[in-house]
């Protein structure tokens, strides 16, 4: 019988016996039982390590991994608690206007005697808080990542994007909804100056960004205006978007829709397909909507009830990518999933990497066989009409162990360059 842990930051995977090992090596304490987390896990057990903000909760869950794989992931966990950073929460002002940007700075409880990198994270497309959730969606991208940051001895930032959570204007309500990717640039501007500034432990010549989807499109302008503010990073890593246009990637997700549509048989299909066609999802639909509405920051529809980031689109539709890619010296990884229908895994070659960044120092493609979007492995295939149901699976599923095993080993190397 396997056991699903969740930990302050971490999600996997050990057998019982693995979890009384631990307990009588006395690194944790156990007292068994606790109530249910919700009606389809049952908590049996409870560990914490004595006067540390960590714990481990174990919930029974149906056996899927082979003993080996579980005890590969308490071991892991166990050096990751023994290298536990500290959350601390900020606050900053953006470049520009009344924005307070909100987020949490994670600092190693035991201090190394050298200077810390740092990583900052950039996030996806919509109005996602600094762990990358919003709504049902809880995929709590950035701070399982903080936790493999972390075990590299390296310190990570991360914050809620302008107009969500707690990164508040307090002149516009709609400021998420009227913000560009000029601005979402300077955000990261911002955050690198706000903890370069503030933590003199911060190693000023070793700032790596981690940008997932939304966040790796744009890697390559958020270099250019680090390289301007006068910090330019040393790495970036680039999680399911490298190469990748937003003009690109929604021709895929086109693709796949259609494809998905036309696949589905009996009236479903014929009403997917009525919906879902070459004409309604093109990409000169979505300009006739950018141009309709161009002098405006956001668009609305049904009075006011649906919101369109309009300056986000239009943005992103007149940017050209190339010119900044070419403007790339550092050393870049970049990681995408063969089973995401939301960017191409297909752009992480050592080919296309070459082509577009001929002055980077390195660079290291990978490409994940089982691993989605949302940076889980599964088995089979997204189905179209299952979207929301399937996002709301992976939430609660631990990050792809392939990719938490390439991130490490990266910044492992790089504190070696």
């Amino acid at each position: 019988m396997l056991f699903h842990v969740r930990a302050a930051t971490q999600t996997l995977e050990v057998e019982l016996s693995l979890m009384n090992q631990l307990a009588a090596a006395k690194f944790f304490d156990v007292s068994i039982p606790l109530d249910q987390i919700d009606g389809s896990e049952r908590t049996i057990g409870f560990c914490m390590k004595p006067g540390a903000p960590y714990a481990l909760v174990v919930l029974g869950v149906p056996d899927h991994e082979t003993a080996e794989e579980c005890k590969a992931r308490i071991d892991r966990e166990i050096i990751i608690a023994r290298n536990l950073l500290t959350p601390i929460n900020v606050t900053y002002p953006a470049l520009h206007g009344d924005l307070t940007l909100s987020g949490t700075l994670s600092m190693p409880v035991h201090p190394a005697s050298h200077a810390l990198p740092l990583v900052v994270f950039v996030h996806g497309s919509g109005p996602l808080d600094r762990d990358e959730n919003s709504g049902f969606i809880q995929f709590n991208i950035f701070n399982n990542l903080a936790v493999i940051v972390a075990e590299s001895g390296a310190a990570s930032l991360r914050y809620d994007k302008r107009g969500v959570a707690k990164s508040q204007s307090p002149s516009d309500k709609n400021l998420f909804y009227r913000s560009g990717i000029d601005d979402l640039s300077n955000d990261v501007v911002a955050s690198v100056n706000f903890a370069l500034s503030t933590y003199a432990s911060l190693d000023s010549n070793n700032v790596i960004i981690c940008g997932h989807s939304d966040g790796a499109i744009l890697l390559p302008k958020i270099n250019t205006a680090l390289i301007a503010a006068g910090h330019p990073p040393k790495g970036l890593i680039a999680l399911c978007g490298f190469g990748e246009s937003l003009r690109s990637a929604l021709s895929f997700q086109r693709q796949w829709a259609v494809s998905q549509a036309s696949a589905t048989p009996g009236l479903k299909g014929w009403f997917l397909r009525y919906l879902i066609n070459e004409d309604t999802l093109s990409d000169d639909a979505l300009q006739k909507l950018i141009d309709s509405i161009k002098d405006e920051d956001m668009g609305s529809a049904l009075f006011g009830l649906i919101k369109t980031p309009t300056k986000w689109f239009g943005e992103h539709f007149t940017w050209d990518s190339a010119a900044d890619y070419a403007g790339i010296t550092c050393d870049v990884l970049a990681i995408g999933g063969d089973k995401d229908f939301q960017t191409r895994s297909s752009q992480c070659t050592a080919a296309v990497a070459s082509s577009l960044m001929p002055r980077a120092r390195s660079h290291s493609t990978h490409r994940i066989a089982n691993m989605t979007h949302a940076l889980r492995e599964i088995d089979g295939q997204v189905d179209l009409l299952s979207i929301k149901e399937e996002y709301i699976r992976e939430g609660k599923m631990p990050l792809s162990m392939e990719l938490q095993s390439i991130v490490l080993q990266w910044l492992e190397e790089m504190k070696r360059k």
